[in-house]
């Protein structure tokens, strides 16, 4: 079984996330989540693609690993992926059951400003 425990700061490109773990919970805290993604994807040399099949993987991964992975911007949960995901109605949008969008304002931020 793996656990995971610990925090660290990650910068790519001058966007900071902050990751915290406590066993099988990942929660990853972000303040410009939309240019830390924009960061991410150019530094792994991937600009472009499909974020949503990103995710679908990465949410099975976690699942199959008993990890959740909670995304979060100034206060507004954006996302969970893995084991904890409960997206209800949005799996028709997502097309996972291991993707849970979170609130709309959270998901404003993420796709807005």
């Amino acid at each position: 079984m793996l656990e995971l425990t610990g925090a660290v700061t990650v910068t790519v490109d001058g966007q900071t996330a902050r990751l915290v773990a406590a066993r099988r919970h990942l929660v990853i805290e972000v303040d410009n989540p939309r240019a830390f993604l924009q960061a991410a994807s150019g530094a792994a040399g991937s600009p472009g693609g499909r974020p949503l099949d990103g995710l679908r993987q990465a949410g099975a991964a976690l699942a199959c690993a008993g990890l959740t992975v909670r995304v979060v911007s100034r206060g507004s949960l954006l996302l969970v992926l893995g084991r904890d995901a409960r997206p209800g109605f949005a799996q028709a949008l997502t097309g996972s059951p291991h993707v849970a969008l979170g609130s709309p304002l959270g998901l404003l931020r993420l796709l807005g400003s």
